[in-house]
């Protein structure tokens, strides 16, 4: 499952220095070529980033360690569109470093941004699959300015990228789910069946 989260959204400050951080980041054309050679020839992948940045996380973890009762830590993702012809996807893969995202949307990268979720997870983290060996069992768009979690062990794709999508997010490790959602007063199900495959 997907939740929203009741957290206070990030101050202005916080907002405005993800932001200048993440599109003054030179554009990380090795993750586009090497997703690329993992898709057919007709898929346009995005390039796309996540890191740390010292400032972007004393500042979040300031602002938001009151409310998370358990162990984060900040990061920016970037994923942009190089190509100027059609929109980009960020193909199905698992995420490398951690088990549980916590985001928040700062741009959502075009008109029909879309997430996908499919049929199969891996525990080993870092995996990327061609679409041709997974089954898309849905997909939602978020919202910016709103808080979402879920499962990265899940295979997920980011669809429909027009320009570039920035994200303020809070990495969970060795963590289960259900064990985070548990930190949380009043977390709302967002998408109740994206996680068909842990079931």
């Amino acid at each position: 499952m997907i939740y929203n989260l009741n957290l206070p959204k990030p101050s202005n400050e916080l907002i405005k220095l993800v932001t200048s951080v993440a599109t003054n980041r030179p554009v990380n054309y090795e993750s586009k070529r090497w997703h690329q050679t993992i898709q057919d020839t007709n898929v346009n992948c995005a390039a796309g980033e996540f890191f740390g940045d010292a400032d972007v996380a004393a500042l979040a973890k300031k602002e938001l360690a009151p409310y998370i009762n358990i162990d984060f830590s900040p990061a920016i993702g970037i994923i942009r569109n190089v190509e100027s012809n059609g929109p980009a996807c960020y193909p199905p893969h698992t995420d490398r470093v951690r088990t549980v995202a916590i985001n928040y949307y700062i741009k959502s990268g075009g008109s029909n941004v879309k997430t996908f979720f499919y049929d199969q997870c891996n525990s080993e983290k870092g995996h990327v699959l061609p679409y041709s060996q997974l089954r898309k069992v849905d997909e939602c768009c978020f919202d910016t300015d709103s808080w979402y979690v879920f499962d990265t062990t899940q295979y997920h794709s980011v669809e429909n990228i027009e320009s570039e999508r920035i994200i303020l997010t809070l990495s969970i490790k060795n963590t289960e789910l259900k064990d985070v959602i548990k930190v949380f007063e009043r977390p709302t199900i967002f998408l109740k069946d994206s996680q068909d495959c842990l079931e």
